[in-house]
């Protein structure tokens, strides 16, 4: 399947310049920078992967995007196989340079996470998305967390910053850095990334996803002690980070000082 460009929408710079200026005319310099750390899309083995991305328009371009259009064009990306990111920053580069008759600037970075977590709290987090993965489902199931029975259990805090799952009111996706700390279970760092990403097309709150992890990663790794934080990406000005934990207390200090 291919991205299509179909349903990106143009709006003409000279016919907004006229209605707001009284002129078709801009005498001067710039740019539109557009950034958005949701843009979702799968390997060539369909795991997940994410990055920041950031577009600059220049003024000179006849056109701007609609911003509702873009973003409907850009979630169409979340189940779309691409060699590299180098596919995706070549995909949406041709597709804006065609609509809006001007070079546009495209950048992707994949090396950071798109949810501001102090680093304190980040430091002693194994991060799971460089783990090799091929993924066959995105429901949601309890068998894939698939523990190795090792000789000795493990512990220690895990993350992910590919999360997504379908709000059930509006259908809409809701991304998230997902931390999962254990004590003393029976843990495999692929099935947990796998069990993890398989929720990507799944319908459910925010809070019903992080119990849900957190009940199965109980009930499956046998941890001794465990907790789950979902940091969820901002929507309407709110952002919602559930806890869930076997020990009583107040969600860790996780937000970065500047978000």
């Amino acid at each position: 399947m291919q991205v299509s460009m179909q349903q990106l929408e143009a709006i003409e710079r000279a016919d907004q310049r006229e209605r707001t200026l009284g002129t078709r005319e801009f005498d001067g310099f710039g740019e539109d920078v557009w950034r958005t750390s949701e843009l979702t899309w799968l390997d060539i083995r369909g795991k997940p992967k994410r990055g920041d991305l950031t577009i600059r328009v220049p003024v000179e371009s006849t056109s701007i995007v609609e911003s509702k259009s873009f973003k409907l064009y850009l979630m169409t990306f979340a189940l779309l196989t691409f060699e590299s990111k180098h596919q995706v920053i070549a995909t949406i580069k041709a597709h804006l340079d065609e609509l809006l008759q001007a070079s546009c600037d495209v950048t992707l970075n994949t090396g950071t996470p798109g949810f501001a977590f102090d680093p304190s709290f980040m430091e002693a987090s194994h991060c799971l998305d460089y783990i090799p993965l091929g993924v066959s489902t995105f429901q949601p199931n309890q068998a894939l967390l698939a523990p190795r029975r090792s000789a000795s259990r493990a512990s220690g805090r895990y993350h992910t910053d590919t999360f997504r799952c379908l709000c059930p009111i509006s259908g809409q996706p809701d991304y998230a850095t997902i931390v999962v700390s254990l004590q003393n279970g029976w843990l495999s760092a692929e099935s947990l990334l796998a069990y993890l990403v398989s929720f990507r097309t799944h319908p459910t709150f925010h809070e019903s996803a992080v119990e849900r992890i957190f009940r199965d990663v109980m009930a499956v790794c046998e941890p001794s002690s465990c907790s789950v934080l979902g940091s969820f990406a901002r929507r309407g000005g709110i952002d919602i980070v559930p806890f869930r934990s076997t020990t009583a207390g107040p969600a860790p200090n996780w937000r970065s000082p500047i978000a």
